[in-house]
Protein backbone atom coordinates (compact mmCIF):
# COMPACT_ATOMS: atom_id res chain seq x y z
CA UNK A 1 0.00 0.00 0.00
CA UNK A 2 3.01 2.36 1.18
CA UNK A 3 4.03 1.68 -2.42
CA UNK A 4 1.22 2.58 -4.24
CA UNK A 5 1.19 5.63 -2.36
CA UNK A 6 4.61 6.63 -3.39
CA UNK A 7 4.07 5.88 -6.89
CA UNK A 8 0.50 7.97 -7.15
CA UNK A 9 2.22 11.07 -5.80
CA UNK A 10 4.82 10.69 -7.88
CA UNK A 11 2.85 10.84 -10.86
CA UNK A 12 0.66 13.46 -9.71
CA UNK A 13 4.01 15.58 -9.42
CA UNK A 14 4.84 14.46 -12.66
CA UNK A 15 1.53 15.53 -13.91
CA UNK A 16 1.33 18.65 -12.06
CA UNK A 17 5.36 19.84 -13.44
CA UNK A 18 4.14 19.07 -17.15
CA UNK A 19 0.90 20.84 -16.83
CA UNK A 20 3.10 23.74 -15.51
CA UNK A 21 5.70 23.99 -17.88
CA UNK A 22 2.40 24.17 -20.55
CA UNK A 23 0.53 26.82 -18.78
CA UNK A 24 4.07 29.12 -17.38
CA UNK A 25 4.09 32.54 -18.84
CA UNK A 26 6.46 32.45 -21.87
CA UNK A 27 8.24 36.05 -21.89
CA UNK A 28 8.91 36.73 -25.48
CA UNK A 29 10.97 39.89 -26.64
CA UNK A 30 10.30 41.36 -30.32
CA UNK A 31 13.81 42.78 -31.43
CA UNK A 32 12.02 44.80 -34.03
CA UNK A 33 9.70 47.90 -34.08
CA UNK A 34 5.97 47.48 -33.71
CA UNK A 35 4.06 47.29 -36.87
CA UNK A 36 6.56 45.44 -39.27
CA UNK A 37 6.45 41.94 -40.34
CA UNK A 38 8.03 41.29 -37.23
CA UNK A 39 5.05 42.41 -34.84
CA UNK A 40 2.92 40.11 -37.57
CA UNK A 41 4.84 37.09 -37.09
CA UNK A 42 4.86 37.47 -32.96
CA UNK A 43 1.41 38.25 -33.05
CA UNK A 44 0.81 34.39 -34.81
CA UNK A 45 3.43 32.60 -32.20
CA UNK A 46 0.87 34.85 -29.19
CA UNK A 47 -2.30 33.15 -30.55
CA UNK A 48 -1.07 30.04 -31.37
CA UNK A 49 0.20 29.98 -27.65
CA UNK A 50 -1.51 31.94 -25.31
CA UNK A 51 1.06 32.17 -22.75
CA UNK A 52 3.50 34.22 -24.30
CA UNK A 53 3.55 37.21 -23.65
CA UNK A 54 5.16 40.25 -25.91
CA UNK A 55 7.31 42.72 -25.18
CA UNK A 56 8.97 45.11 -27.69
CA UNK A 57 13.04 46.19 -27.04
CA UNK A 58 14.30 47.10 -30.48
CA UNK A 59 17.71 48.74 -32.12
CA UNK A 60 21.39 48.84 -32.28
CA UNK A 61 21.67 45.19 -33.55
CA UNK A 62 19.22 43.24 -31.20
CA UNK A 63 22.05 44.75 -28.71
CA UNK A 64 18.98 46.45 -26.92
CA UNK A 65 16.92 42.82 -26.69
CA UNK A 66 20.39 40.87 -25.51
CA UNK A 67 21.00 43.62 -22.93
CA UNK A 68 17.27 42.07 -21.16
CA UNK A 69 17.90 38.68 -21.56
CA UNK A 70 21.19 39.04 -19.72
CA UNK A 71 18.98 40.47 -17.01
CA UNK A 72 16.60 37.81 -17.37
CA UNK A 73 17.78 34.93 -18.59
CA UNK A 74 14.17 32.88 -18.59
CA UNK A 75 13.36 35.53 -21.49
CA UNK A 76 14.17 35.03 -25.02
CA UNK A 77 13.52 37.29 -28.54
CA UNK A 78 12.62 36.89 -31.83
CA UNK A 79 14.38 38.51 -35.18
CA UNK A 80 16.77 37.89 -37.42
CA UNK A 81 20.60 37.01 -36.64
CA UNK A 82 22.13 41.14 -37.11
CA UNK A 83 24.29 40.51 -33.82
CA UNK A 84 26.87 38.79 -36.04
CA UNK A 85 27.38 41.74 -38.21
CA UNK A 86 30.78 43.01 -37.65
CA UNK A 87 29.42 46.40 -37.22
CA UNK A 88 27.70 44.96 -34.13
CA UNK A 89 28.99 47.84 -31.09
CA UNK A 90 28.44 45.04 -28.96
CA UNK A 91 31.48 42.63 -30.00
CA UNK A 92 30.96 40.33 -27.19
CA UNK A 93 27.72 38.44 -28.60
CA UNK A 94 26.23 37.02 -25.36
CA UNK A 95 23.16 35.06 -27.56
CA UNK A 96 22.54 31.88 -29.80
CA UNK A 97 20.28 30.81 -31.62
CA UNK A 98 17.60 28.38 -30.76
CA UNK A 99 15.30 27.65 -32.87
CA UNK A 100 14.64 28.57 -36.79
CA UNK A 101 11.15 29.92 -36.44
CA UNK A 102 11.08 30.48 -40.67
CA UNK A 103 12.41 32.06 -43.63
CA UNK A 104 11.32 34.50 -46.02
CA UNK A 105 11.67 35.15 -49.64
CA UNK A 106 13.24 38.89 -49.96
CA UNK A 107 11.45 40.89 -52.69
CA UNK A 108 12.20 44.42 -54.23
CA UNK A 109 9.17 46.69 -54.39
CA UNK A 110 8.78 50.28 -55.98
CA UNK A 111 5.87 52.74 -56.36
CA UNK A 112 6.99 54.33 -59.80
CA UNK A 113 7.29 52.66 -63.21
CA UNK A 114 11.06 51.26 -62.76
CA UNK A 115 12.45 48.14 -63.57
CA UNK A 116 15.60 45.77 -62.69
CA UNK A 117 17.26 46.64 -65.85
CA UNK A 118 16.85 50.64 -64.62
CA UNK A 119 18.62 49.70 -61.32
CA UNK A 120 21.82 48.50 -63.36
CA UNK A 121 22.35 52.26 -65.27
CA UNK A 122 20.29 55.04 -63.38
CA UNK A 123 20.25 56.94 -60.52
CA UNK A 124 18.05 55.65 -57.40
CA UNK A 125 17.17 55.48 -53.57
CA UNK A 126 17.42 51.92 -52.60
CA UNK A 127 15.40 51.80 -49.32
CA UNK A 128 16.63 49.22 -46.75
CA UNK A 129 15.20 48.97 -43.17
CA UNK A 130 18.57 49.54 -41.69
CA UNK A 131 22.50 49.35 -42.69
CA UNK A 132 24.30 46.26 -41.86
CA UNK A 133 20.82 44.39 -42.46
CA UNK A 134 19.97 40.87 -45.21
CA UNK A 135 18.19 44.32 -46.98
CA UNK A 136 21.41 45.93 -47.11
CA UNK A 137 23.50 42.89 -48.33
CA UNK A 138 21.44 42.86 -51.54
CA UNK A 139 21.27 46.82 -52.02
CA UNK A 140 25.10 46.02 -52.01
CA UNK A 141 24.61 43.35 -54.72
CA UNK A 142 22.89 45.71 -56.75
CA UNK A 143 25.49 48.74 -56.22
CA UNK A 144 28.33 46.23 -57.18
CA UNK A 145 26.65 46.29 -60.89
CA UNK A 146 25.49 50.05 -60.24
CA UNK A 147 27.73 52.10 -57.83
CA UNK A 148 25.29 55.28 -58.94
CA UNK A 149 22.70 53.63 -56.38
CA UNK A 150 21.71 55.29 -52.93
CA UNK A 151 21.42 53.12 -50.37
CA UNK A 152 19.41 54.84 -48.00
CA UNK A 153 18.79 53.05 -44.20
CA UNK A 154 14.81 54.11 -42.93
CA UNK A 155 14.44 52.51 -39.58
CA UNK A 156 11.83 49.66 -40.49
CA UNK A 157 9.06 48.84 -42.28
CA UNK A 158 6.65 51.05 -40.89
CA UNK A 159 8.92 54.33 -41.19
CA UNK A 160 8.90 53.18 -44.80
CA UNK A 161 5.70 52.91 -46.19
CA UNK A 162 5.04 56.30 -46.69
CA UNK A 163 8.31 57.26 -47.94
CA UNK A 164 7.50 54.27 -50.72
CA UNK A 165 4.55 55.54 -51.25
CA UNK A 166 4.89 58.96 -52.13
CA UNK A 167 7.62 58.24 -54.26
CA UNK A 168 10.52 59.91 -51.85
CA UNK A 169 12.32 56.61 -52.03
CA UNK A 170 11.75 54.83 -55.37
CA UNK A 171 12.62 51.10 -54.42
CA UNK A 172 12.48 49.05 -51.07
CA UNK A 173 13.65 45.92 -50.38
CA UNK A 174 11.43 43.92 -47.68
CA UNK A 175 10.27 40.90 -46.64
CA UNK A 176 7.78 38.55 -48.65
CA UNK A 177 5.33 39.36 -46.24
CA UNK A 178 5.27 43.22 -46.26
CA UNK A 179 5.60 43.48 -49.92
CA UNK A 180 2.44 41.05 -49.63
CA UNK A 181 1.14 43.62 -47.74
CA UNK A 182 1.82 46.92 -49.36
CA UNK A 183 1.02 45.49 -52.81
CA UNK A 184 -2.75 44.34 -51.86
CA UNK A 185 -3.26 47.60 -49.73
CA UNK A 186 -1.43 49.91 -52.22
CA UNK A 187 -2.20 49.32 -56.38
CA UNK A 188 0.46 51.59 -57.16
CA UNK A 189 2.90 49.54 -55.52
CA UNK A 190 4.19 46.60 -57.36
CA UNK A 191 6.99 44.20 -57.15
CA UNK A 192 10.03 44.30 -59.06
CA UNK A 193 11.59 40.98 -58.22
CA UNK A 194 11.73 38.25 -55.76
CA UNK A 195 14.49 36.78 -54.16
CA UNK A 196 13.85 33.37 -52.94
CA UNK A 197 15.55 32.00 -49.64
CA UNK A 198 17.30 29.41 -50.64
CA UNK A 199 18.17 30.08 -54.15
CA UNK A 200 20.13 32.52 -56.21
CA UNK A 201 18.58 34.78 -59.12
CA UNK A 202 20.66 36.06 -61.54
CA UNK A 203 18.69 38.78 -63.96
CA UNK A 204 19.54 41.47 -66.19
CA UNK A 205 23.25 41.60 -65.23
CA UNK A 206 22.51 41.12 -61.63
CA UNK A 207 22.92 38.03 -59.16
CA UNK A 208 21.14 37.98 -56.09
CA UNK A 209 21.76 35.28 -53.20
CA UNK A 210 19.48 33.82 -50.98
CA UNK A 211 19.29 32.80 -47.25
CA UNK A 212 19.41 36.10 -46.22
CA UNK A 213 16.07 36.44 -44.07
CA UNK A 214 15.68 34.09 -41.31
CA UNK A 215 13.74 34.53 -38.47
CA UNK A 216 14.43 32.83 -35.45
CA UNK A 217 14.33 32.19 -31.67
CA UNK A 218 17.23 33.70 -29.42
CA UNK A 219 18.21 33.37 -26.07
CA UNK A 220 20.98 34.61 -23.63
CA UNK A 221 24.29 31.59 -24.03
CA UNK A 222 24.34 31.26 -19.96
CA UNK A 223 19.94 29.86 -19.54
CA UNK A 224 20.26 27.16 -17.79
CA UNK A 225 19.32 23.48 -19.19
CA UNK A 226 15.97 24.29 -17.18
CA UNK A 227 15.32 27.62 -19.02
CA UNK A 228 16.04 26.26 -22.20
CA UNK A 229 13.50 23.24 -21.66
CA UNK A 230 10.84 25.69 -20.62
CA UNK A 231 11.53 28.31 -23.78
CA UNK A 232 11.64 25.68 -26.41
CA UNK A 233 8.57 24.39 -25.13
CA UNK A 234 6.60 28.10 -24.93
CA UNK A 235 7.98 27.86 -29.11
CA UNK A 236 6.79 23.93 -29.70
CA UNK A 237 3.55 24.42 -27.98
CA UNK A 238 3.27 27.48 -30.57
CA UNK A 239 4.48 25.85 -33.79
CA UNK A 240 2.47 22.81 -33.10
CA UNK A 241 -0.66 24.16 -33.06
CA UNK A 242 -2.09 23.34 -36.48
CA UNK A 243 -3.72 27.26 -36.62
CA UNK A 244 -0.22 28.39 -36.23
CA UNK A 245 0.88 26.63 -39.52
CA UNK A 246 -2.10 28.06 -41.29
CA UNK A 247 -1.57 31.36 -40.52
CA UNK A 248 2.16 31.87 -41.11
CA UNK A 249 1.29 30.39 -44.54
CA UNK A 250 -0.89 33.32 -45.08
CA UNK A 251 2.33 35.21 -44.61
CA UNK A 252 3.68 34.12 -47.63
CA UNK A 253 6.46 32.65 -45.42
CA UNK A 254 7.98 29.55 -45.05
CA UNK A 255 7.88 27.26 -41.65
CA UNK A 256 10.72 26.05 -40.91
CA UNK A 257 10.54 24.85 -37.18
CA UNK A 258 14.38 24.08 -37.45
CA UNK A 259 16.77 23.16 -34.45
CA UNK A 260 20.35 21.36 -33.15
CA UNK A 261 23.02 20.50 -35.94
CA UNK A 262 20.82 21.79 -38.93
CA UNK A 263 19.87 24.94 -37.82
CA UNK A 264 23.66 25.90 -37.46
CA UNK A 265 23.98 24.83 -40.97
CA UNK A 266 21.76 27.61 -42.28
CA UNK A 267 22.89 30.26 -39.55
CA UNK A 268 26.69 29.60 -40.95
CA UNK A 269 25.47 30.17 -44.18
CA UNK A 270 23.17 33.46 -43.34
CA UNK A 271 26.18 34.93 -41.83
CA UNK A 272 28.32 34.39 -44.63
CA UNK A 273 25.91 35.69 -47.72
CA UNK A 274 24.90 38.69 -45.42
CA UNK A 275 27.98 39.56 -43.43
CA UNK A 276 30.93 38.28 -44.61
CA UNK A 277 30.71 38.92 -48.46
CA UNK A 278 30.65 42.58 -47.92
CA UNK A 279 32.27 42.42 -44.39
CA UNK A 280 29.05 44.10 -42.86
Amino acid sequence: MKKFLIAFVMTVLAFSSSAFANTATCNMLVAHPPGGAADTWARILQKANPNIRIEFKPGAFSTVAADQLGKNKDHFFIGVPTMYSAQNPNKNISTELLYILFTSDAVIVTSTNLTLKDLATKDINIGVWALNSPQHATALELKEINPRLNIVPLGGDGKALPLVVNKEVEIYITSALTAAQWTSNFKHITEIITIPFNKEIRKDGFRLTGYKTLFGVFIHKDATADQRKHILNCIETATSNPQYVEDIKKTSTAVANIKGEEKDKILEKHISVVYRKFGL
